[in-house]
């Protein structure tokens, strides 16, 4: 049988710095195909490129007979990957991560048989973040099993997990094996390689220098042998020095108030021989296996690092809609995005129609007018435009930078769904958000002070639409730029509240200086605003205003496409 995976002569190098040099390897099915080496050897960037997720600068990788470097796709769904650094949505629950994941693969296992097998059972409605660390990892292995993969890769599976943790998560992971998937296990812990692996290779420096079973590689050192001993009190430390003058010692150190002796097979009886010749006799002696750390610190020069219910076939149009199903769920529970993009629009309405003076004479209490509009008629297309704002600068681009700082991107770029699949659902979301944000603006607008219906409802559409999409490319261009969720949110705040002035909320239109009008009539929410008062109460169609917006949604989503960054 030709092997699962084949990694031919492979090369990668970002820059100047190569990661992987020459790495080539073969696994059989059926195995567990363990990856060593130091931190910075090549490990991750191999098996990320196995898994299609980074383009080969050269050689060649196979799984399955597909080339994932020309066919990535092709593999994915009979593949499962769980990464060294990516985590999940907050407030994600674990039932909904196996069945958003789930929804990605044409036959997906049960769900509830592999949260049993786990023992996730109990936390089906636990948030990720509720989780322990191991619950996590068992997590993660089960994102990576949902879609019955053949070859599952587990990149550094019980980093960080106390010794209890790391010892279940083995035994799961034979019993993964078991069941006839294939296993590609990247790690640094020795004792994990030699309980798990079948076979095994060790990188340094972006090439293999070991291969094979950790039982021949340990066996193809024995001729080499290492013991200590403790002699007496008073032992003159001469004799022990002369001891690295026979020909069977290769080196005697000082441990431990004792001596580590290493030679060929005879080192130890040539020893002893001649302490008894000198009259000693080591008060103990104790003989040390060599082990897989020995043949890593060997091929390595240096140390191992420190341990830091069956769904049915899914398509893709039923993936997306349980995508977005689950991401809207995450949406509503979290507050503050529910109060921004819904409710603040309506808020910020009801204060200055009520609240801010100006609105109404203060010793008479009349309404003022503006070039012949109550104030109430201008902040109606002011609140639309702030629901156009609200989603956009502060709840999609502070999610899709989350994403990419948390790798949740990074982990669906594994399966067959691809990380644009979350952008378009989130955008879809916050438009729906958008739309019902902008409906109780409205309900609360003739509640309160019952405006008008708009004089020229084409115009006022055309107004609201190309106000939204301009919009949403600033927010896409925010998510593109930020590199974490906090710097989306301080970096959309900072665009929030100038360009809601802009849009008329605190000085509106026909109040403000004609040079800041002239300045808000070239930004898309001022546009927005102005198109929408002109269609609202003139009847008209403020074309200028609407070739603003045009040429801002021709101009940022190019942009925000260019710029944007999955990892």
């Amino acid at each position: 049988m030709s092997p699962v995976i084949e990694v031919t002569n492979l090369r990668k190098a970002y820059g100047p710095t190569v990661a992987v040099a020459d790495v080539s390897f073969a696994v059989e099915r059926g195995e567990i195909f363990g990856i060593l080496g130091p931190n910075g050897a090549g490990k991750s960037t191999t098996v990320e490129v196995l898994a299609g997720l980074r383009p080969a600068d050269g050689g060649s990788t196979v799984v399955l007979g597909v080339d994932t470097q020309r066919e990535p796709a092709a593999v994915r769904p009979h593949l499962g990957v769980q990464l060294q650094e990516s985590r999940l949505p907050a407030r994600l629950t674990v039932g909904e991560a196996l069945d958003l994941y789930a929804a990605f693969y044409p036959e997906p296992a049960d769900a509830a048989e592999l949260l049993d097998l786990l023992g996730l059972t109990d936390q089906r409605r636990t948030a990720f973040a509720d989780l322990s660390g191991g619950q996590q990892q068992r997590l993660s292995i089960a994102l990576a099993l949902v879609g019955n993969p053949q070859v599952a890769i587990l990149d550094e599976l019980t980093t960080g997990l106390d010794p209890q943790a790391r010892r279940d998560t083995w035994a799961l992971i034979e019993k993964v094996r078991d069941a006839g998937v294939t296993i590609v296990l990247v790690t640094h812990f020795m004792d994990e390689a030699e309980r798990l692996c079948d076979r095994l290779v060790i990188i340094d420096d972006g090439r293999v220098v070991a291969a094979g079973s950790p039982a021949s590689l340990v066996a193809a050192g024995e001729d080499r042998r290492t013991f200590r001993m403790r002699l007496p009190a008073g032992t003159a430390p001469a004799l022990a020095d002369g001891l690295v003058r026979l020909p069977e010692v290769d080196t005697v150190a000082a441990v431990d108030g004792g001596y580590e002796v290493t030679g060929g097979p005879r080192v130890l009886p040539a020893v002893v021989l001649a302490l008894a010749e000198g009259d000693v006799a080591p008060d103990e002696v104790r003989t040390l296996s060599r082990t897989l750390e020995d043949v890593f610190v060997d091929v390595t020069g240096a140390p191992p690092p420190p341990p830091g219910a069956a769904a049915r076939r899914a398509g893709p149009a039923r993936a997306w809609r349980t995508l977005a199903r689950t991401e809207g769920r995450l949406f509503l529970r979290d507050r503050g995005s529910v109060f921004f993009a819904l409710i603040f629009p309506s808020v910020l309405l009801v204060g200055v129609g009520f609240a801010i003076p100006g609105m109404r004479d203060v010793m008479t209490g009349v309404p003022v007018e503006w070039a012949g509009l109550r104030p109430v008629d201008v902040y109606v297309p002011v609140a639309l435009a702030a629901a156009m704002a609200s989603p956009a600068l502060t709840t999609l681009p502070v999610a899709l930078a989350t994403y990419r700082e948390q790798g949740v991107f990074r982990r669906l770029a594994t399966t067959p769904m691809r990380p644009r699949a979350v952008l378009t659902a989130h955008v879809a979301i916050n438009l729906a958000a958008l739309v019902l944000a902008a409906v109780l603006a409205l309900a609360v607008a003739a509640a309160a002070f019952g405006p008008p219906a708009p004089t020229h409802v084409g115009a006022a559409a055309a107004a609201f639409v190309l106000g939204a999409a301009s919009m949403f490319g600033v927010g896409l261009l925010v998510a593109a730029r930020a590199r974490k969720g906090s710097a989306a949110s301080s970096l959309g705040m900072l665009l929030y509240f100038p360009l809601l002035f802009l849009a008329g909320m605190w000085t509106p239109g026909p109040a403000m200086p004609d040079v800041v009008g002239d300045i808000a009539a070239y930004t898309p929410l001022g546009a927005a605003s102005q198109a929408m008062t002109e269609a609202w109460f003139a009847g008209s169609v403020a074309v200028p205003q609407l070739a603003v917006m045009v040429v801002w949604v021709v101009v940022l989503y190019p942009l925000a496409a260019r710029t944007f960054r999955w990892s």
